[in-house]
């Protein structure tokens, strides 16, 4: 297991009373950061601004209001998937970090949301 890798998670309650929570996964040059239980435009702010903090490049990668999402990595290297179902998320993870040819990939979190 890649135990030295850091994936940034930032998650809060959502700070709109009844808003529909959302993640959204922003990527730059070392790392992603994850912004889990936002309303939608609050989580692609959360993880750009975390990502900025840490990192240069950064760019929202995927985002949904619901559903899972996976990250995969080679250690350098890191594939993003989403789907309606853990599982699947994995899979496309696996798929997405696979195809960069960076060497073997692990999937390092998965998270749903509804």
């Amino acid at each position: 297991m890649l135990k030295s890798l850091l994936v940034v998670l930032l998650v809060a309650f959502s700070p709109i009373p009844n808003a529909s929570a959302a993640w959204a996964i922003a990527l730059g040059d070392d790392r992603p950061v994850v912004a889990v239980d936002y309303p939608d435009w609050t989580a692609m702010e959360m993880a750009l601004s975390g990502c900025k903090k840490i990192s240069n490049g950064c760019r929202i990668v995927a985002k949904s209001g619901s559903g899972c999402f996976a990250l995969a990595t080679t250690g350098t290297r890191w594939g993003v998937g989403k789907a309606g179902s853990r599982a699947r998320a994995k899979e496309r993870a696996l798929e997405a970090c696979t195809a960069l040819g960076a060497g073997d990939c692990e999937v390092v979190h998965t998270k749903c949301i509804s």
